[in-house]
């Protein structure tokens, strides 16, 4: 059984999956509640999934970018429970975890999450090979002179971004 964690934005979720395949999740809008949240939705997804912390093979974790202290309890957290349990903790990339449900549809991929008030943390990703992202953080402004044409849009920040993009990018909210 591996457990999964996501505390990088004010969205946060957990999983019990099984060889991969997901037996159960819970996101909720946590923003800035995840110290008093977290541990309850492990244990309420683990009960919904019948699995027990001892079923634990791996823990997955979101490792940002992301809001510091939100960050700072999905890795404290998982970090105890992989020594505790003597498990494999893995850290993947917020932004790649954002990307992933739009790989695929042969158009260039874009991840906006929130940096502070005038910058996000973008990554782009080319769907042709799925390589890696390429990340930066990008003033907002500028988000027109970086977005190619024909750009999917999406994470925290695509919404509130829809304004400060060119015409050729379609935003998922």
């Amino acid at each position: 059984m591996e457990l999964c964690v996501d505390t990088s934005t004010r969205y946060a979720s957990v999983g019990v999956s099984d060889d991969g395949h997901m037996l159960a999740e819970l996101s909720w809008r946590s923003a800035r509640n995840h110290s008093v949240e977290l541990v309850p939705a492990l244990r309420r997804v683990m009960e919904h999934a019948n699995v027990r912390m001892e079923d634990a093979t791996a823990i997955f974790v979101a490792q940002g970018p992301g809001g510091f202290s939100a960050l700072r309890v999905g890795l404290s957290v998982c970090k105890a429970l992989a020594m505790a349990r003597d498990v494999p903790l893995v850290a993947v990339n917020t932004l790649d975890i954002e990307a992933y449900s739009f790989l695929g549809l042969d158009r260039p991929v874009s991840v906006a999450v929130g940096a502070g008030r005038s910058k996000v943390y973008l990554g782009t990703y080319d769907t042709a090979n799925y390589s890696a992202g390429e990340y930066q953080v990008v003033e907002r402004e500028r988000l027109a002179d970086v977005l190619a044409e024909g750009t999917l849009l999406c994470g925290e920040e695509a919404g509130v971004l829809r304004g400060l993009v060119g015409p050729g990018v379609t935003v998922v909210e």
